[in-house]
């Protein structure tokens, strides 16, 4: 370090880093401050991992596990239903303080798809993002608590506008009679509300162990299983297919003796 000058009017001239931070933390130590490395310290605390922060704690599913699922129609749905709730049975059972984020690749369709799957397992899931970035994000209901009380207002919020919109209509608004979006069918049941006409029914997301509904859904999984193996079977004895037999019956089959 430098410096300038004589008796009072001596000046500190800086020639590193490490002097201008001492000669900072001198003067903010008269003036009652925080030196130079406690600001340091404090940053870096802020930009640690913020457990109430859902993007900070998630894991993101890449999109070529959906690769085949560009469009969700009525001949791939349970399909998809299936591969959904595999994900989601060994997310639940392996992490218990994270949340998984389902790829944007993902129509409209499939969001609504994965959204009932989370109601029927009793877990959270929300939709963000805009247009093609938007994706669905799924965790257990003891997680993110101030995530979820956003969302619900953020719900009840978009509920109000509806209201307000849909009061003084003469005609019903244009919705799909198989609704793609939360907002059309929210956008149904207020118009039904408002009319006095019964509201679609809707199920509403399990509020019971979790495990109950996993064990639950690992049963459906194994009857759809068996279904598209039994399909397969009569569809290929119907076109001539020899089928094959299974191993214990191959192991039970008689053997011809030797002439």
């Amino acid at each position: 370090m430098t410096y300038i000058g004589d008796g009072p009017s001596k000046v500190a001239v800086a020639r590193s880093a490490e002097q201008l931070n001492k000669i900072l933390d001198d003067s903010r130590l008269l003036d009652g401050k925080k030196t130079t490395e406690q600001l340091a310290s404090e940053s870096k605390g802020a930009s640690a991992v913020d457990p109430e922060d859902v993007n900070q704690n998630k894991i993101p599913l890449p999109a070529e596990s959906f690769k085949q699922f560009a469009e969700i129609t009525k001949d791939n749905e349970e399909e998809f239903d299936y591969v959904v709730g595999i994900f989601l049975i060994q997310f639940l059972e392996s992490c218990k303080d994270k949340a998984l984020e389902f790829p944007s690749c993902l129509d409209s369709i499939g969001r609504i798809r994965i959204h009932a799957l989370a109601d029927y397992l009793g877990i959270a899931s929300h939709s963000q993002g805009q247009g093609k970035t938007r994706r669905i994000i799924v965790y257990p209901k003891h997680l993110f608590k101030q995530r979820q009380e956003k969302e619900a207002k953020q719900m009840e919020k978009e509920r109000q506008k509806l209201i307000e919109k849909l009061k003084g209509a003469n005609f019903p608004p244009i919705i799909p009679e198989n609704p793609t979006s939360m907002r059309d069918i929210m956008m149904r049941e207020v118009w039904n509300e408002l009319q006095g006409l019964p509201i679609p029914k809707r199920d509403h997301a399990w509020g019971g162990p979790t495990e109950v509904r996993i064990e639950e859904l690992k049963k459906k999984h194994e009857a759809f299983i068996a279904r598209l193996a039994k399909e397969d079977q009569e569809y290929k004895a119907k076109i001539g297919i020899p089928l094959e037999k299974p191993a214990a019956a191959k192991e039970a089959a008689p053997t011809k003796e030797p002439s």
